[in-house]
C-alpha cells in the first residue's frame, strides 16, 4: 500500500515536470521548423533575386549597345542667399510693455520623411566579417578581422577602413566608351565577380547607418581607390554598376572622352549642374559645374530603381572616430549652463562634402551620439527642477550667447546651413544654425512640439508650451505656439525680433 500512495505521489508531483519538458522540446522544435522555413524562404527569394538580377542584366547590357543620345544640360542652381544682419540682434531694452503680437501665418509646410529603402538585394549573403561598432571612439587604427582573414581590398572612407572582397583580379580595361564596348564591360561585371562587393558593401551601409547618399560617396571612394586613386572611367562604371545592383536609379553618360555619373536625387540640390530625363532630374555629382556633350540613355536599370534620398534616415555613425579639440560653451546669464563638448571631425568631413539643399535637411537630422553624450546630460541636469518656461529660457540664452555670432558670408564666402554637430565645431553659427540647435534642444530635453519660423530674410523657432505663455505667437492647426528667437540675443520666450512681429512667416513642421 506505501509504494502504491508513493508512486501515485511521484505522478503526481512530476507530472508538471514532464509537461514543462513536453512542451519545451515541441517549443525547441517549433523554433527550428521556424528557422529552417525561413532559411528555405531565404534561399528561395535569394534564388528569385539572382535570377531577376541575372535577366535585367543581359537586357540592360544589350540596351546599352544601342546608340545614345545628347541631352540637355541644366546649370545647378545656387542656394538662395540668406541675408542675415552683419551683426548680431541684441536686445538693450529689459521691459516687456508691448503687447504680444499674433503673427500672421503665410503657409504651413512640414519637412518630409524619406522613402523607405526598396532595394533590389534581397539579403547580403556572407560578407567580409566586421568588427563590432565601438560605443566609445577608438584610435584611427585598422580594424581586426574576427575570423580567418579572406582576401580583401581595403581603403579608407573618412577614417573608416573599409574591407571588400574584391581583387585585383576583378579590373578590366575601357579601351573606348563607345555603346558596344560598354555593354560588354557591363556583362563582364554581371558575371558573379561583383556579387560579394554588393552584399559587402550594403553590410557596410547598414553598419555605418549611412544615408543613401553618403552610400554613393563610399562606393565612389572605393571604386576610385580600386582604379588608381582618381576618377577613372573604369571607376566610373563600376561605381554605375554598384548603385544599380544596390536598387538605385543611377546612370552613365558619355562626355567627351570621360565617362560621368547621372544620379537621380529624389530632393533639390544646390550648386551641381544636371539632365532632365522624362521629368526627373539626374545630377552630375562627380562634375558639378558640368558644361554641355552628355549623351546617355532613357532607360532605367529596373521599374523597382530609386532615386537616391540625402536625408538622414538615422544618425551616421563611422567606426573610426577622430575627435576634435575640446570646446567649452557657457550660457552668460546662466552660467552653470556650461559645457565641454567634442564632436567627430571624420563626420564633420563627411558633413562638409555633402551636397547643400534646403535647410530642412539639416534640421531633420538630429545630432550624433557622441555631442549628445557630452551635451544632453549637463542641460538637463542644470534644468532639472525648473519649469517648462525658465527651462526653455535657460535654453535659449545658451544658444543665443554661447556662441560666437557671423554669417555664412563672412565665414565661408557662401550660404552654408549647419548640421547640428557642425554648430559645435565650426567657430560662428548664424540664425539657421541656431534655430536648428534650439529646436533639437527643445524636443529632446523637454518634449515639446516645436517649428520652424521661416520669415523672408530670418529663421526662428516656436514652440508649444503645454501651458499658456504671455508673449508673440503663432497659431498652427488651433494650437499656440510661442516664438522663441535664438538670435535675438538677450531676449526671453515669447519676443520676436521686432522688425519681423508684423511680417508674414512660413511655419515648418517637424
Amino acid at each position: 500500500m506505501k509504494n502504491k500512495l508513493l508512486l501515485l505521489f511521484l505522478m503526481v508531483t512530476s507530472f508538471p515536470f514532464f509537461v514543462f519538458a513536453q512542451q519545451t522540446a515541441d517549443y525547441d522544435r517549433y523554433v527550428q521548423q521556424k528557422r529552417e522555413e525561413f532559411e528555405q524562404y531565404r534561399q528561395k527569394k535569394r534564388t528569385e533575386f539572382e535570377n531577376y538580377r541575372i535577366q535585367r542584366n543581359k537586357e540592360f547590357a544589350e540596351y546599352l549597345a544601342k546608340r545614345w543620345i545628347e541631352y540637355q544640360h541644366y546649370i545647378g542652381v545656387e542656394a538662395p542667399p540668406c541675408p542675415d544682419p552683419v551683426k548680431p540682434v541684441i536686445k538693450f531694452d529689459d521691459s516687456h510693455d508691448t503687447p504680444p503680437a499674433k503673427l500672421p501665418v503665410k503657409k504651413i509646410v512640414t519637412i518630409p520623411k524619406p522613402q523607405p529603402r526598396v532595394p533590389l538585394n534581397i539579403m547580403p549573403d556572407t560578407p567580409v566579417p566586421f568588427p563590432e561598432i565601438p560605443s566609445k571612439p577608438v584610435p584611427d587604427q585598422p580594424l581586426q578581422p574576427s575570423v580567418t582573414p579572406v582576401s580583401t581590398f581595403n581603403t579608407r572612407f573618412y577614417g573608416t577602413l573599409l574591407r571588400v572582397r574584391l581583387e585585383e583580379r576583378d579590373k578590366f580595361t575601357l579601351n573606348s566608351i563607345d555603346e558596344n564596348v560598354i555593354s560588354a564591360k557591363w556583362k563582364i561585371l554581371a558575371d558573379g565577380r561583383m556579387d560579394k562587393v554588393v552584399d559587402d558593401c550594403l553590410v557596410w551601409r547598414e553598419t555605418m547607418h549611412l544615408s543613401d547618399y553618403a552610400y554613393v560617396q563610399m562606393l565612389g571612394t572605393l571604386c576610385n581607390a580600386f582604379w588608381g586613386g582618381y576618377y577613372s572611367n573604369e571607376a566610373v562604371l563600376m561605381r554605375v554598376f554598384l548603385l544599380a545592383q544596390s536598387g538605385y536609379d543611377v546612370k552613365c553618360a558619355r562626355k567627351g572622352s570621360n565617362l560621368v555619373l547621372l544620379l537621380a536625387i529624389a530632393e533639390d540640390v544646390y550648386g551641381i549642374s544636371f539632365l532632365n530625363l522624362d521629368g526627373k532630374k539626374y545630377y552630375t555629382i562627380d562634375d558639378p559645374k558640368g558644361s554641355e556633350g552628355y549623351y546617355t540613355f532613357p532607360q532605367k536599370f529596373s521599374p523597382e530603381s530609386q532615386s537616391c534620398s540625402i536625408m538622414m534616415r538615422e544618425k551616421i555613425e563611422l567606426v573610426n572616430k577622430q575627435l576634435s579639440p575640446v570646446r567649452r560653451l557657457t550660457s552668460k546669464r546662466y552660467p552653470q549652463l556650461s559645457v565641454e563638448t567634442q564632436v567627430d571631425k571624420n563626420l564633420m568631413d563627411l558633413y562638409s562634402d555633402y551636397p547643400k539643399c534646403k535647410w530642412d535637411m539639416y534640421a531633420s537630422t538630429p545630432m550624433s551620439d557622441l555631442l549628445s553624450d557630452d551635451l544632453l546630460p549637463t542641460l538637463k541636469e542644470c534644468i532639472a527642477g525648473k519649469s517648462e518656461i525658465e527651462s526653455a529660457n535657460m535654453l535659449i540664452n545658451f544658444v543665443q550667447t554661447a556662441f560666437e555670432y557671423m554669417t555664412d558670408g563672412e565665414q565661408f564666402g557662401y550660404e552654408r546651413p549647419f548640421f547640428v554637430d557642425e554648430t559645435f565645431y565650426y567657430p560662428y553659427s548664424d540664425c539657421e544654425d541656431r534655430a536648428i540647435l534650439y529646436s533639437n534642444l527643445v524636443r529632446r530635453l523637454l518634449h515639446l512640439d516645436v517649428v520652424l519660423l521661416h520669415y523672408p530674410k530670418h529663421l526662428a523657432t516656436a514652440v508649444r508650451f503645454t501651458s499658456d505663455v504671455e508673449g508673440d505667437y503663432v497659431m498652427v492647426n488651433g494650437q499656440k505656439y510661442t516664438v522663441c528667437d535664438p538670435t535675438y540675443i538677450g531676449a526671453d520666450i515669447g519676443e520676436a525680433m521686432p522688425q519681423f512681429r508684423n511680417s508674414e512667416v512660413e511655419v515648418v513642421k517637424f
